[in-house]
């Protein structure tokens, strides 16, 4: 068996939920034409906007947190915006900046590698003036080596990735099942950047570290990553749903989901998502972005697993990090 470091629930820290929405009858790019996002699976932040991938379309939608308005963006020329089927869909599940700042920001986006489609790599370059460049890359040569570092016994399924700035590092989050374990492996960016040019490289790339974790469980199931997220005065924080899964592609029931945040030792601590009687929520959250305006709050995002459902997005205040210092 590969060690593993065990998620401790926490007693210090806390997760306040301050506000629930629907992402449905959204103002959108076309007045008489409202905006629903469903199957949302990752979420990234500025200073104003949040961008949203679906993991069953084609389009990336960045919603303006204020206004609640949304502007669409196809991830490939005849558009996007159909929900397609589950053995088509191309899985976004995870995206980060990896430049964040103007001139020109890049936004990295991932496939979760669970199927031969979703093995691909998309880079969205955004000028100050707010000119998008998209470039998609498949690489299933680079996928062969992430399941081969991180799920040795079991289905690769990416589910979040993570840049880290003071060392121009990708920290890919697995998805684990009842069966294997969750993972995250920490690979240098420019190594997969060349990798995306030159695809015959990632037969020789290496991971810096590769770590296995039990995040614990709600009612006997496994929590499993969804997401991650870096905080720039926090540090790392990451999502967790337990579905009732046994595999990397079927969907589950699912019993409730949390936040977890790794101390300064490594150690990561976790808090349920629950309702005012203190009982886990039963919501699949899927994405967590820090809230630039305030220090303590994160934007989370579900997948109801159903199209006709829209996601939700939420407010949350997470309390008591600073007892762990």
């Amino acid at each position: 068996m590969r060690p593993f470091i065990r998620a401790v629930k926490s007693d210090k820290m806390g997760v306040r939920i301050l506000r629930r929405l629907p992402l449905d009858g959204l103002q959108g790019p076309i007045d008489d034409q409202p905006v629903r996002i469903s199957a949302a699976s990752t979420l990234i932040a500025d200073e104003r906007h949040l961008w949203i991938f679906s993991d069953d379309r084609l389009v990336l939608h960045k919603l303006d947190w204020n206004t609640l308005s949304v502007s669409l963006f196809p991830l490939q020329p005849d558009g996007g915006s159909v929900p397609l089927s589950k053995a088509i869909k191309p899985d976004w599940e995870a995206a980060t900046w990896v430049s964040p700042k103007p001139p020109e920001r890049r936004l990295l986006f991932m496939g979760s590698g669970s199927r031969p489609q979703r093995m691909e790599i998309g880079l969205l370059s955004i000028t100050e003036e707010g000119m998008l460049s998209l470039r998609r890359f498949p690489v299933p040569h680079l996928y062969d080596k992430l399941a081969h570092a991180l799920a040795p016994e079991g289905e690769l399924n990416i589910e979040g990735v993570v840049w880290k700035p003071d060392t121009d590092e990708l920290l890919l989050f697995q998805r684990g099942t009842a069966h294997y374990p969750n993972a995250i492996g920490t690979i240098s960016w420019p190594t997969v950047e060349y990798c995306l040019t030159d695809p015959e490289r990632s037969a020789s790339i290496l991971f810096e570290s590769v770590q296995f974790y039990d995040l614990g469980q709600v009612r006997g199931v496994p929590l499993a990553f969804t997401d991650a997220t870096w905080h720039p005065q926090k540090g790392l924080f990451y999502v967790a749903a337990a579905e009732d899964t046994s595999d990397a592609y079927e969907d589950g029931l699912i019993l409730g989901s949390v936040i977890g945040w790794f101390a300064p030792d490594g150690k990561p601590y976790f808090a349920s998502l629950s309702d005012e009687r203190g009982n886990p929520v039963p919501i699949k959250v899927e994405g967590i972005a820090p809230d630039p305006a305030h220090l303590n709050r994160f934007f989370l995002i579900t997948d109801p697993d159903e199209p006709c459902c829209p996601s939700e997005l939420l407010w949350v205040h997470i309390e008591g990090l600073e007892r762990y210092s």
